[in-house]
């Protein structure tokens, strides 16, 4: 069964190995909505990282706008744990396995197949 962090932990060796191919910045701009095509993958992944170190430093038990407010564009309460709230989608099953060790950042990821591998 997956779990959300392997989803996550997953999702950042995949979108370094779909920045290597042809074609892989134009994919990754339609699949996550950019407005331009990156030409750097050290871009891709700060863009998909900010957010989350945002939402787990205002993760709270109550709504708050706290991070909102330092963050921008405007003053937003954020739901109640927003971590657990944004997180929660990531708990579908992508067939996603991961093997190895990802606390120490020596894992695969295995995909329908496909094998990308993660060392720190």
């Amino acid at each position: 069964m997956p779990t959300q962090a392997d989803n996550l932990k997953a999702s950042l060796p995949l979108i370094k190995e779909i920045s290597k191919l042809d074609g892989g910045f134009e994919y990754l701009t339609k699949s996550l909505n950019l407005c331009e095509a990156p030409t750097d993958v050290d871009d891709v992944m700060g863009w998909v990282q900010a957010p989350w170190f945002d939402v787990a430093e205002g993760n709270f038990p109550f709504a708050s706008s706290y991070i909102t407010f330092a963050v921008g564009p405007g003053i937003y309460d954020l739901p109640p744990w927003p971590m657990t709230v944004a997180s929660s989608y990531l708990g579908l099953d992508f067939k996603v396995v991961l093997s190895g060790s990802p606390k120490t950042v020596a894992f695969d990821v295995n995909v329908n197949g496909k094998k990308v591998s993660e060392r720190a």
